[in-house]
C-alpha cells in the first residue's frame, strides 16, 4: 500500500490526531444534554469520519504488477499425433476434437476465448516435430509423436526470435515414442524460466478392445448351396457385453447371431450362408452397434474372400407367353445333358399357364404363374425369354433382370423383336436396332468361335452343311450392334447378325431375332447334332457368368488414416478389353455415415483401363466405397466396396493416456498440470518470471465501496443528529 499525496504524512497524522481530540471534547460537552448511548454513537460516527477525511487526504493506493501483453507471447501447443484419434473423451468425442473445442478463440466458453484478452496466443502443432506455421486446421498427422523434439524446437526457435516466449499451454495424451526425453528437454525450459502448464487429454480406462474375425471360412461354395463360417470374438472389457454380429456379402444380410460374452473372454460364433450369385464373395463379419469405450473400431469387421461356382447342375428357366415349336425341341436337348435342368413357364391363355420341369418343393403357389419378384429369379443360372412374355411380367420383375445380370452374374437370352422389350432393358441387349428382310431361298448360317463356341473349332456347328434359316421366311438381323457386342450366328451371304452376345454387369447377354432354329433338327441327323451342341454350349457358356469387369483393390483392405486413401479403379468394357473412355465417380461413406462429394476420377495415361483419385480419411471404422462407371453406348455398372482404416504402426500400438508423464512435465518445468475436464478452472497461466511487467494503482478513495461509506457516514451523523434534536 503506498500513498499518492502532496501533503506529508507528518500533516496528516497529526492533523487527524487533533481531529480525534476535537471530536472527543466536543462529546464530553453534550454529556449534559444527551444520552449516553447517543453521545457514544456519535463520537463514533465523528471518529470514523475524522480517519474517512485522513485517508482522503493520504490517498493510499495498492500496486499491481501485470504482464505485458504486447511483449511476449504464450504457445498453445496441440498434440495432432495418430493417437489423439481415440475417442475417449466427453461423450464418445476424439482427443484431438476435445483439443480444438478447448482451443477456439472466438468462444467465450473456450480457454482459448476466455484468456485470449490477457495473453498473446499463438496456435501450433506437432506430431514427430513442430508443424511448421500456424495452427489452422485440426487434422491428425503422420509420424510417430516426439513431444520432446517439438518442446526444444519451440524453445530454439523463440529463444532467438524477436518475440519472448512467456509461457506454454500442451494439449496432449502424453504419448511419446521417439526423440528427445521428455524429461530432458523440461529441465532446458525450468533452466530457461518458461513455465509449461500442462492439459491432459484422455481417460485412465482407455485401452480395451472388443475384436472379431474369421476364424474359419471355406475357399470356394456352391450357388445355391449352404455353408458354415466361424467367428471368433474377442473381449478385453472387464465386463459382460451384449451385441449382435451381422454376416453380409455387400449390402445384403446374409446370417445374424445375437451375442453375449463374459468380460476377459473369447467366444466363437457359427453363421450359415446361401450365395445369392456365383464368382468372388467379399463376405464381412461385424458388430451392429459399436462398443462404448472400443479401443479400435477397425477390429469391429473383417473380412473374408469365397469363390462361389455354379452347380454341377445349372437351373434354366423359360418364359413365354406362347406355346412354340422351339420350346418342345428346345427341351428335349436340354433334358439330354445332365449339366442342365431345364423349367418352363408359358402362358397358354387368359388365367392359363404351362409350367414344365418343377420338382413338387418348387412349388410355391397352386396357381401357375409368372414369377412375382427377382429372388425367384436369382435360383436360376439363364433365363431364356421369349419378348412375348414381358407384357405378361410385372415391371418390377422385368426391371430386377438389371440386377440378375449385375448381381447374379447370370444370363440371359431374349428372344424376338425389340418392340416387345422394355425400354429399360434394352441398354442390356447386344443389339440397338433390327430389321428384317424377305428370304427367297435358304440362308446359310456361319457360327463364330468367339466368344460362346471358342471351344467347338472343327465341330460340325463349323463345317457345311451349315446351320440355315428356312426359304420363303422373314428373316430377322441387327443393323446396329451395341459397342462391345459380337455376332453368334451370322447370314454367310450378308455377314449380318442373326444371333449376337455381348457382357452386361457380371452377366452375358444374347439376343436371337429368330426363334426357328428347330428346323435344324427336323432337316437332318447332322442338324440335329448342330442343334444340340449350339443350344448346350451356348447355354453352358451363358451360365458360367462373366470375369470382373470392375477391378478394386481397395476392397477388404486395412488402409492407414493418417496417409491419403488411393481410390483406383481398373475398368473393362463388355469386351473385356481395358477401356480409357469411361466416366468414373466415387462416392466415400464414413463409418459416422457422413458421405465425401462425388468425385470424379481421372484416366491414368501411364496405365490403360485404370483411373485414379484420392481422398483422406479421419475417422477409423468401416467405409464404403461406391463406384460408378458409365461405358460409351450408355451401359453403367455401379460397385460398392467396403474396407477399414485405422491409424497403423506404433503410434497405435499402445494408447493409454499417459497423465503421470504430464504431471512430471508441468511440476519440472514449475508449471501447472490440469486434466481436460478441469480446465473450466484456469483464469491465468503460470508465465515466465523474467516477462516484462506493466503496474497498475487501485486507489482506495475513488473506490466505490469507499465512497459508498464516505457519504454514508456523513449523512447518517447528520441524520442521528437531528433525530436527537441537535443542530
Amino acid at each position: 500500500m503506498m500513498p499518492e499525496t502532496q501533503i506529508p504524512g507528518f500533516w496528516i497524522l497529526t492533523a487527524a490526531i487533533v481531529g480525534l481530540i476535537v471530536v472527543g471534547w466536543f462529546s464530553f460537552r453534550t454529556r449534559r444534554f444527551i444520552s449516553k448511548r447517543d453521545r457514544y454513537v456519535l463520537l463514533a460516527l465523528r471518529a470514523l469520519a475524522v480517519v474517512l477525511i485522513g485517508l482522503v487526504a493520504w490517498n493510499p493506493s495498492v500496486e499491481e504488477n501485470y504482464p505485458d501483453r504486447d511483449a511476449f507471447q504464450v504457445a498453445l501447443l496441440a498434440d495432432l499425433s495418430a493417437s489423439m484419434h481415440l475417442a475417449d473423451t466427453g461423450d464418445g468425442d476424439s482427443r484431438l476434437s476435445t483439443v480444438e473445442e478447448m482451443l477456439v478463440v472466438d468462444s467465450d466458453e473456450s480457454l482459448a476465448g476466455r484468456l485470449v484478452g490477457r495473453y498473446d496466443f499463438v496456435q501450433r502443432g506437432f506430431s514427430d516435430g513442430l508443424i511448421p506455421g500456424k495452427l489452422s486446421t485440426f487434422k491428425l498427422k503422420s509420424g510417430v509423436t516426439a513431444i520432446g523434439d517439438a518442446l526444444d524446437e519451440l524453445l530454439e526457435n523463440r529463444s532467438t526470435g524477436t518475440t519472448r516466449l512467456g509461457g506454454v499451454v500442451l494439449f496432449s495424451d502424453g504419448i511419446s515414442l521417439e526423440g528427445q526425453s521428455v524429461f530432458e528437454v523440461a529441465k532446458l525450459y525450468r533452466s530457461a524460466g518458461v513455465p509449461v502448464t500442462v492439459v491432459g487429454v484422455g481417460e485412465p480406462s482407455a485401452g480395451k478392445d472388443l475384436k472379431i474375425e474369421f476364424s474359419k471360412t471355406p475357399k470356394q461354395a456352391v450357388f445355391g448351396e449352404a455353408f458354415e463360417l466361424r467367428a471368433l470374438v474377442s473381449n478385453e472389457f472387464a465386463f459382460e457385453v451384449e451385441n449382435e454380429i451381422l454376416l453380409l456379402d455387400g449390402d445384403e444380410i446374409l446370417d445374424s447371431q445375437p451375442l453375449v460374452i463374459d468380460g476377459e473372454s473369447e467366444k466363437e460364433i457359427r453363421f450359415t450362408a446361401v450365395p445369392s450369385r456365383q464368382g468372388l464373395h467379399l463376405l464381412r463379419v461385424k458388430f451392429k452397434t459399436r462398443q462404448a469405450g472400443d479401443l479400435n473400431p477397425h477390429t469391429d469387421v473383417d473380412y473374408s474372400a469365397v469363390t462361389v461356382a455354379e452347380p454341377e447342375t445349372m437351373k434354366v428357366l423359360y418364359l413365354s407367353a406362347r406355346m412354340s415349336q422351339e420350346y418342345r425341341f428346345l427341351k428335349r436337348v436340354v433334358e439330354d445333358d445332365p449339366s442342365l435342368s431345364f423349367r418352363a413357364i408359358i402362358k397358354l391363355g387368359p388365367g392359363k399357364f404351362f409350367r414344365g420341369g418343377f420338382e413338387v418343393d418348387e412349388i410355391e403357389s397352386e396357381k401357375p404363374e409368372f414369377p412375382q419378384d427377382l429372388d425367384t429369379l436369382l435360383q436360376y443360372s439363364v433365363l431364356l425369354i421369349d419378348a412375348s412374355a414381358f407384357d405378361e411380367l410385372k415391371e418390377s420383375v422385368s426391371l430386377g433382370i438389371k440386377d440378375f445380370l449385375m448381381r447374379r452374374g447370370g444370363g440371359l437370352i431374349v428372344v424376338g423383336s425389340l418392340d416387345k422389350v422394355p425400354d429399360q432393358l434394352l441398354s442390356t441387349l447386344p443389339i440397338r436396332e433390327m430389321d428384317t428382310f424377305y428370304s427367297k431361298s435358304r440362308q446359310t448360317l456361319e457360327a463364330q468361335q468367339e466368344p460362346a463356341f471358342q471351344k467347338l473349332a472343327g465341330g460340325v456347328l463349323f463345317s457345311a452343311p451349315s446351320p440355315f434359316l428356312e426359304e420363303q421366311m422373314r428373316i430377322p438381323f441387327s443393323t446396329r450392334l451395341s459397342k462391345g457386342a459380337r455376332p453368334v450366328l451370322q447370314a454367310r451371304s450378308s455377314s449380318l447378325p442373326i444371333v449376337a452376345a455381348q457382357a452386361y454387369g457380371a452377366g452375358r447377354v444374347v439376343h436371337m431375332g429368330s426363334d426357328q432354329s428347330w428346323r435344324w433338327k427336323m432337316d437332318s441327323d447332322r442338324g440335329g447334332e448342330q442343334y444340340r451342341i449350339y443350344w448346350q454350349h451356348l447355354l453352358a457358356w451363358l451360365g458360367t457368368g462373366g470375369k470382373p469387369r470392375l477391378e478394386v483393390p481397395l476392397e477388404g483392405t486395412l488402409q492407414d488414416l493418417s496417409e491419403p486413401l488411393d481410390l483406383n479403379i481398373l475398368a473393362r468394357n463388355n469386351e473385356y478389353e481395358l477401356s480409357d473412355y469411361a466416366i468414373v465417380r466415387a462416392v466415400l461413406t464414413g463409418p459416422d455415415g457422413t458421405s465425401t462429394p462425388e468425385q470424379l476420377l481421372m484416366p491414368d495415361s501411364r496405365e490403360p483401363g485404370e483411373y485414379r483419385g484420392s481422398v483422406g480419411l479421419s475417422l477409423p471404422g468401416e467405409y464404403r466405397m461406391r463406384y460408378s462407371v458409365e461405358y460409351e453406348g450408355g451401359e453403367q455398372i455401379d460397385r460398392s466396396v467396403f474396407f477399414a482404416g485405422a491409424y497403423i504402426g506404433a503410434e497405435n500400438s499402445d494408447l493409454r493416456f499417459r497423465a503421470s508423464e504430464l504431471k512430471d512435465l508441468a511440476r519440472i518445468t514449475g508449471g501447472t498440470y490440469y486434466h481436460y475436464t478441469e480446465v473450466d478452472a484456469i483464469e491465468e497461466l503460470s508465465l515466465s518470471k523474467n516477462i516484462p511487467m506493466l503496474q497498475r494503482y487501485h486507489y482506495w478513495t475513488r473506490h466505490f465501496l469507499f465512497i459508498l461509506l464516505f457519504l454514508g457516514i456523513f449523512g447518517y451523523e447528520w441524520f442521528y443528529r437531528r433525530k436527537i434534536g441537535l443542530k
